[in-house]
């Protein structure tokens, strides 16, 4: 470099204010802001279908459940339970109550069993026409819940939306089930509530969908049970 170049170098930078911030950029072009569109509430008979449709092609599932009770008479009192839930198409269904007591609700298609190992006692009844296949068809994806029930708006519950299925035909067994959904429609807690008003809220916890073995859904009374035939009383 020149000493001519140097110098002028050196008095271009004593020239300078000590301290001067470097010039400032031009503004950057501010951005549009986007409004994220926000999809309308399904209606009822869209909720209802979209749940239908969800578990007509997902095949089997399983998941752990929890439930807690409450008796119109005595709300304070609430009994809880958990344990673990799986479904099979076409009509195949399992409850395996572990907490606080283990009792067994299994279903072939043809006939229900209700197993108490602590008091060795088995209830037998055929699923056809049971109020609990008629309540949780939904679940096999088989059904059409607005023929079935009629479809009703209620509070959203922890986030999720919910559907209220009232039952068209006379029932005794209960008055409502509330079914909460997210927005993909998978149920992700149901509710029933009975004539009285009591209420049993049920959670499903962990859901995996993928195919289970049939043998898993049949049952064979053990050799020191009693069974009664509720079918035959009902005869």
């Amino acid at each position: 470099m020149s000493p001519r170049l140097l110098l002028a170098l050196l008095l271009l930078a004593l020239s300078a204010p000590l301290g001067a911030a470097p010039p400032t950029p031009p503004p950057a072009p501010a951005a549009t802001p986007v409004t994220a569109a926000v999809a309308p509430a399904p209606t009822l008979e869209q909720a209802a279908a979209g749940i239908e449709k969800r578990y007509a092609e997902g095949g089997d599932f399983k998941a752990r459940f929890t439930q807690e009770t409450r008796q119109a008479s005595v709300k304070d009192l609430v009994l809880k339970k958990k344990g673990q839930v799986f479904f099979k198409r076409p009509g195949l269904m399992r409850w395996d109550y572990t907490e606080p007591d283990q009792v067994y609700y299994i279903s072939d298609g043809q006939t229900l069993w209700n197993y108490i190992p602590e008091s060795a006692l088995v209830y037998k009844m055929p699923v056809k026409g049971s109020r609990l296949t008629y309540a949780l068809q939904f679940l096999f994806g088989t059904g059409k819940m607005a023929t079935e029930f009629g479809l009703g708006a209620c509070p959203p519950m922890e986030g999720l939306s919910c559907l209220k299925l009232s039952p068209k035909k006379a029932d005794h067994a209960f008055k409502e089930i509330r079914l909460y959904h997210d927005q993909a429609f998978a149920i992700a807690a149901t509710a029933l509530v009975d004539p009285e008003g009591g209420e049993s809220l049920l959670r499903f916890v962990s859901p995996t969908f993928g195919p289970l073995d049939g043998a898993g859904f049949r049952f064979t009374p053990p050799a020191d049970a009693r069974v009664e035939d509720l079918g035959q009383e009902s005869k």
